[in-house]
């Protein structure tokens, strides 16, 4: 790769790529001035996959400080340098990349090494700047974030005003955190343009029912929120349910996951508050349900008159005692436009 691109600039040749994968490569030896002159060669690239490519955080740092002092500006919507390590990337390289890039809207940064300094510094000189990004879809998952600070994750969205789909799985985060990010966003004002949400696979056992509810109040347009193995409780869900009509806020999700969570002691009642409307799908595998808890929240949707959009529902691994004929029954008789249900291991 340094040989070919050293060869297309001694002959001044410009690609006319708009779509451009390379990853799966093992290109650890492209030092980072050959990157730059790959995209100084290619003025009319949209899509670029650097992913699994064996980059360095110090390449990396040497491709952002090329470009930067060649003062080129890419033309790239989408950037997807996954499964790499960028841990010895700085903030202030990650945020001229950012810079270099003005029409990025799609940037994907998973497993990439990354820890919560890093990201401190990055959204710490964007912010220093004065710089807002045009993203609307940002993968930092599986990035040990722990460090990162409620304040950095609130500023972050503020930064990213078009931000439609945020993935924030397996990054360490914890309920603190999450509770300063939220409270932070409150204090501002700032209502946030998310539609998909995942912040899976993180322990939020630390965070509070009224912090969740706040976050459902600033993210108004959200169509789809991952909630699956974060440590929460019924005691939690309750909270935030009592929260929610408490000041009168409506959800309008159209997608729950919240499964492998022990719900053991959330109650029929918040349950039902949980489906919306518009829920076309609902997983809740695997959250210690009872056939107790559902047999309220069924009684609760019944009394209301409540029929369900739900096309896709599961209730795998919670013992609901399936020989229950009589909330299964409720169970279909409100859900007239289900098409797929999941109940197995249940007994």
């Amino acid at each position: 790769m340094n040989d070919m691109i050293r060869e297309l600039s001694s002959r001044g040749i410009k690609l006319g790529l708009q779509y451009l994968h390379i990853d799966g490569n093992n290109l650890s030896t492209i030092n980072g001035a050959s990157l730059a002159s790959l995209m100084s060669v290619t003025p009319q690239l949209k899509d670029l996959n650097l992913s699994n490519f064996s980059l360095t955080g110090d390449i990396m740092n040497d491709m952002i400080r090329e470009l930067s002092s060649r003062g080129i500006k890419l033309e790239l919507e989408s950037l997807y340098i996954s499964d790499s390590n960028l841990s010895t990337i700085n903030g202030a390289s990650l945020a001229s990349l950012m810079s270099v890039t003005p029409q990025l809207n799609d940037l994907k940064l998973s497993n990439c090494s990354l820890t919560g300094d890093i990201m401190n510094d990055m959204i710490r000189e964007l912010s220093s700047r004065g710089i807002k990004l045009g993203l609307k879809s940002l993968s930092i998952n599986d990035n040990n974030l722990s460090t990162i600070n409620g304040a950095s994750l609130a500023s972050l969205m503020s930064i990213t005003p078009q931000l439609k789909d945020l993935n924030l799985s397996n990054c360490s985060l914890t309920g603190d955190i999450m509770n300063d990010m939220i409270r932070e966003l409150s204090s501002r004002g700032i209502k946030l343009g998310l539609k998909f949400l995942s912040i899976n696979d993180n322990n939020l056992s630390t965070i509070n029912g009224a912090s969740l509810a706040s976050l459902m109040s600033v993210t108004p347009q959200l169509k789809d929120l991952n909630l699956s193995n974060c440590s929460l409780t019924g005691d939690i869900m309750n909270d935030i349910i009592r929260e929610l009509s408490g000041r009168e806020i409506k959800l309008a999700l159209q997608i729950l996951s919240i499964d492998g969570n022990n719900l053991s002691t959330i109650n029929g009642a918040s349950l039902a508050s949980l489906i919306t409307p518009k829920m076309i799908k609902l997983t809740l595998s695997n959250c210690s349900l009872t056939d107790y808890i559902v047999n309220d929240m069924m009684r609760e949707l019944s009394s209301e008159g409540i029929m369900l959009e739900l096309k896709y529902m599961c209730f795998s691994g919670n013992s609901l005692k399936m020989n229950n004929d009589a909330l299964l029954a409720s169970l279909m008789a409100i859900s007239p436009k289900l098409i797929e249900l999941k109940l197995s291991n249940c007994s």
